[in-house]
């Protein structure tokens, strides 16, 4: 949709990384109003010129309208993911705009808010972009005015200490094309359907493109469905576990990535199936994987402190002898909501 003349494009930004070719880029999400090519763009207290302007696909535009994902390339400094973000035609318009802007958002580098403003959604918290945690984005489609608000408050609360939520699209009717489109153009995003009908050709685009659609007509169960989807899509916590310490007495045999080893566990417990650290002088010169442990010529399960023992190790770093071997074992934590 066009907007009037005159009247800037706003939005929120979605993405954005360093292109080792096109430097800083971002993908943007207008949500109000025309975005040009060559218009100037405000983000937080900083002017952008628009100089690459491409569609969800790569495709160079000269325009987007209201709920398209666009990618700006050539930024003199990185966005934050989260930021609102106003065009202007021209320089002065968007040096007058920054100037109005009250002085304590002034002293704070310019507007503070995120999504305030700019339409029916809200962004992720201040710590999401400042602690690194992953920010999970969500496209909401209801029946009815009310049930979009009470899904998206709902919603909202799933937010904790280790995971942020965007809601980067919120409103009434069924899930289209366009919706689809706005999730190509961004990471960990989910579009959630309460009681609105996804046609199939919208579906298997959905599928094609590894855009989840979550659907229901239950709404703690919806967010339920949710939740699990989020929990899935957490990279999982890696507790190391130390298991035991050998010393290397001996070198029976080096194949490649594979060697046969003897030694003496000095700690704890020598085990099959772990992962070992090989350190040489106390310093750790690489990694390896315990395949087997052997007991005076029997495969044993593991072998206990004071005894001796052969160890088949899978291991790029060459092992000698004097070597110390740490043993210890992964425990995968996945984290819930």
């Amino acid at each position: 949709q066009e907007a009037k003349l005159g009247e800037p494009a706003e939005g929120v930004v979605i993405e954005a990384h360093r292109d080792s070719r096109r430097g800083n880029t971002a993908t943007l999400l207008v949500r109000e109003g025309t975005l040009r090519k060559k218009d100037i763009l405000v983000f937080g207290f900083a002017e952008e010129s628009v100089r690459i302007l491409e569609d969800f696909a790569g495709m160079p535009i000269e325009r987007a309208g209201a709920s398209s994902p666009v990618l700006v390339a050539g930024l003199s400094r990185l966005p934050e993911v989260g930021q609102a973000f106003r065009a202007f035609a021209d320089r002065p318009a968007a040096q007058g705009f920054l100037r109005s802007l009250p002085a304590e958002e002034q002293k704070n580098n310019g507007p503070s808010s995120r999504w305030s403003g700019f339409g029916n959604a809200s962004g992720p918290s201040a710590s999401g972009s400042a602690g690194g945690k992953p920010i999970f984005n969500i496209i909401i489609r209801a029946d009815v005015a009310g049930s979009e608000e009470a899904v998206r408050d709902l919603l909202q609360n799933i937010e904790s200490e280790s995971v942020g939520i965007a809601i980067l699209a919120s409103g009434t009717g069924n899930v289209t094309e366009s919706d689809i489109k706005t999730a190509l153009a961004t990471k960990l995003v989910t579009i959630v359907a309460f009681r609105v009908r996804v046609d199939p050709s919208v579906r298997e685009l959905a599928e094609k493109s590894n855009i989840r659609i979550v659907a229901g007509e239950v709404i703690y169960d919806l967010v339920d469905r949710v939740k699990a989807v989020i929990e899935e899509m957490i990279p999982p916590e890696i507790s190391r576990i130390d298991t035991g310490k050998v010393k290397v007495l001996k070198i029976f045999k080096q194949e490649g990535a594979r060697q046969i080893a003897g030694g003496r566990v000095e700690e704890g417990v020598a085990r099959k199936d772990t992962k070992c650290e090989i350190k040489r002088f106390r310093e750790v010169i690489g990694v390896g994987a315990i395949l087997q442990v052997q007991q005076e010529k029997n495969v044993v399960d593991e072998v206990a402190k004071g005894s001796e023992c052969g160890l088949l190790i899978e291991s790029k770093t060459p092992i000698q002898e004097g070597d110390v071997l740490e043993i210890y074992q992964e425990e995968v934590i996945r984290k819930k909501l």
